[in-house]
């Protein structure tokens, strides 16, 4: 639920992992309890978009990109959804000029861990890299 308190989301979650325990599945607890819940009470991204939760709940929900890009979501719409490139890096190698053309910036790079050169390397000029905190 929107506005959904720290409180009341703990309390979902456990009343999930109980109906789970019960040997509920998350077909019969849609509308009940919000995505967040059940992926706290431990039931998968397949199983929560299964029962007509979009990719956009799942990621409000705090499911992974890796998760996601197993439900068939391309990288392209795994940054649409707002991973970062240190989330998107995690689904195994992309090149820098592709991280570049979904959006990534000298400075987001930076942060997950590429240096200069290799940013250099793959096109940023370097107003850009200094504009990112490289000296």
């Amino acid at each position: 639920m929107a506005g959904t308190s720290d409180r009341d989301l703990h309390a979902e979650v456990e009343a999930a992992k109980i109906y789970k325990a019960c040997g509920l599945e998350a077909r019969e607890l849609r509308g009940l309890v919000e995505p967040s819940a059940l992926r706290g009470a431990g039931f998968g991204a397949a199983e929560v978009q299964s029962i007509g939760h979009s990719l956009k709940d799942l990621r409000r929900a705090g499911y992974e990109a890796q998760e996601l890009q197993q439900l068939g979501c391309r990288v392209d719409a795994l940054r649409a959804l707002g991973f970062k490139a240190k989330e998107l890096k995690t689904l195994g190698p992309i090149p820098l000029r592709e991280l570049q053309r979904l959006g990534c910036d000298a400075k987001e790079l930076k942060a997950s861990g590429d240096s200069a050169l290799d940013l250099r390397l793959a096109g940023f000029s370097y107003a850009q890299l200094k504009e990112a905190g490289f000296t």
